[in-house]
C-alpha cells in the first residue's frame, strides 16, 4: 500500500483487466508494503502473507 514505484489504482486496474478477461487472478493488498515488498515497517504478519502467496503460486505453477 505504499508502493511509489506503481501506484496501488494501476494493480488494482490491472487485477480488474484480468478478471474481467476471463483470467484467473487473485489481488492482495499488503498494508505498508512498498514496491518489492520491502520496508522496516512491514510486521512479521506481512511478511508471512507476502511468502505464503509466493509459495501457494508457485506451487499452483509448478502442478500445471
Amino acid at each position: 500500500t505504499k508502493d511509489k514505484v506503481v501506484p496501488i489504482s494501476q494493480s488494482k486496474g490491472m487485477y480488474d483487466l484480468l478478471v474481467k478477461s476471463g483470467i484467473d487472478a487473485e489481488y492482495v493488498e499488503i498494508p505498508g508494503a512498498k514496491h518489492g515488498f520491502t520496508g522496516p515497517e512491514l510486521s512479521t504478519t506481512n511478511n508471512k502473507t507476502i511468502q505464503d502467496n509466493l509459495n501457494s503460486f508457485l506451487q499452483e505453477t509448478i502442478q500445471r
